[in-house]
């Protein structure tokens, strides 16, 4: 499985509740929101100028690392990271997709990785949760079904 792979289910699975932490039942969400917001971060990209450029969320991949939406970042000078209670300023991004629009900043965090995610995919309806710090607000949850699927080369 490539690297783009493997973030892409990544992304999508890490708040599915029957993937994560190895559990073979699903999760009830309040337990998937507790286990999962320590690894959310907002992302805050500005310009030379401090003029904000894009907000949106992102996921601790490694103790220093975050998994971010490319669009969110394009252009920016500086992307700050606020991950609850830690704060960070991106040192720079480590990989980017225009194609799947992720990318993956490096920043001194000290977080450590407590997503786990078996490498089952998902299904067309099956059910999800959405976490994250959509347009400024902090820690949402949202509920869904998978509508489709596509394989990414």
């Amino acid at each position: 499985m490539s690297f783009r792979q493997r973030v892409v289910i990544l992304a999508v699975i890490c708040v599915s509740p029957s993937l994560i932490y190895g559990s073979e039942t699903a999760l009830p969400a309040t337990e998937i929101y507790e286990k999962v917001l320590p690894q959310m971060c907002a992302v805050l990209a500005l310009s030379d100028t401090g003029e904000e450029l894009g907000l949106g969320s992102g996921f601790v991949w490694d103790k220093n690392q975050v998994v971010t939406n490319r669009h969110v970042v394009a252009g920016a000078a500086t992307i700050r990271l606020d991950c609850n209670e830690v704060r960070a300023t991106a040192r720079g991004i480590l990989r980017h997709s225009e194609s799947i629009d992720l990318v993956v900043l490096e920043a001194e965090l000290g977080i450590p990785r407590t997503l786990e995610v078996r490498n089952s995919a998902v299904k067309p309806g099956e059910e999800v949760y959405a976490i994250g710090n959509p347009l400024g607000l902090s820690n949402t949850i949202t509920s869904g079904i998978v509508g489709g699927v596509r394989d990414i080369d």
